[in-house]
């Protein structure tokens, strides 16, 4: 499963068509050296996203990636779990009524029981 993984704090997250742009806000180094500039990555090769720290990232993006189904987990920049989203993508909606339905009646939940 391909995972993107954001880690640095000064990259912002565009969504560009059917990409995801991830662009360097930081200045070059006296090396010169910045790692990466602009970067396209195309959300049809991306399973997860795991944002570390505190990247710029647009609700559309956010919005796209669950309407795709892709899940986005958020930790701090030392690891610490904060949190995450998930698509639901209505897959459990009905049987998690039938449950809800089910566990009301006093016959069907002595029997499971």
């Amino acid at each position: 499963m391909p995972s993107l993984v954001i880690s640095q704090n000064t990259v912002s997250v565009h969504l560009h068509s059917r990409h995801l742009e991830l662009v360097n806000n930081r200045k070059a180094d006296a090396m010169g050296d910045d790692g990466f500039e602009k970067l396209n990555v195309p959300l049809v090769d991306i399973d997860r996203v795991v944002v570390c720290g505190r990247p710029a990232i647009t609700v559309p993006v956010l919005q796209r990636l669950m309407r795709m189904g892709i899940p986005t987990f958020f930790i701090t920049s030392r690891g610490k779990w904060i949190g995450s989203i998930s698509p639901d993508n209505n897959m459990n909606a009905e049987r998690r009524i039938r449950q809800y339905e089910l566990a009301r009646q006093t016959a069907f939940a002595l029997k499971v029981a």
